[in-house]
């Protein structure tokens, strides 16, 4: 078996830290031939990544339509060109009209199914090329809608101009797109200033291991990380 390891590994990737690094990063200290995903992040989220490692690559398909849970952080005032901290500010607006029940109230309206545009900054292809290809190039094209369901929005906080969420939600869902909404619908510009993964389907990040400690182990003991569907 140790000849053709296969599993699921369970990473907590830090911030600053691309889902591409990590995923390159297994593969070459464990010497895993295949390593996939069920479900990148941005370099600014932490939190679960669940890899697929050797055949489980295979169902990677049914592991990426997964439910998945976030905990995020919103900044009321500013709007960036990427939608989250780590872009330049592009409008900035006053949040002081913002109260607590018109947030219960948008938040409620946008729990169930809808259509959301994913953000020119993001890894979706059309027309053969990645939207953030094009949108480093100062170019905005128009992207087509895709239909999302978020099962739960909760508000944790609301500490203004900051306000933190639970969000349960769909595959495909961008939480940097769903904050630019929320901005929209209180009528003051915001952008995502943290957001952290928690759950991925039946995995949760509490079982996962840090990337710093895993990025460390050899291929024997990143074998013995390996979880598989019946664990």
């Amino acid at each position: 078996m140790d000849n053709d390891p296969f599993g699921i590994l369970l990473i907590d990737k830090p911030e600053g830290v691309t889902s591409h690094d990590v995923v390159a990063c297994i593969r070459r200290k464990g010497r895993f031939q295949k390593v996939g995903h069920a479900g990148t992040l941005d370099p600014l989220a932490t939190g679960l990544l669940v890899l697929l490692i050797g055949r489980a690559t295979r169902s990677a398909a049914s592991y990426l339509e997964h439910e998945k849970c976030y905990e995020a952080t919103m900044t009321l005032g500013v709007a960036t060109e990427t939608g989250d901290r780590e872009g330049n500010p592009i409008r900035y607006g006053p949040y002081e009209q913002v109260h607590l029940g018109k947030v219960q109230e948008i938040f409620n309206a946008l729990e169930g199914s809808s259509e959301q545009i994913p953000p020119m900054y993001s890894a979706v292809k059309q027309g053969g090329r990645k939207l953030y290809e094009l949108a480093r190039k100062g170019l905005s094209i128009e992207r087509s809608p895709r239909r999302i369901f978020i099962r739960l929005l909760e508000l944790r906080e609301f500490h203004p101009p900051t306000l933190s969420f639970f969000l349960v939600c769909s595959k495909g869902t961008y939480v940097r797109a769903l904050v630019e909404t929320i901005g929209e619908r209180l009528g003051c510009p915001g952008h995502l200033a943290s957001l952290r993964r928690v759950r991925s389907g039946t995995f949760v990040v509490e079982e996962a291991v840090p990337f710093e400690e895993a990025r460390h182990l050899d291929r024997e003991a990143l074998v013995k990380l390996l979880k598989h569907p019946q664990d």
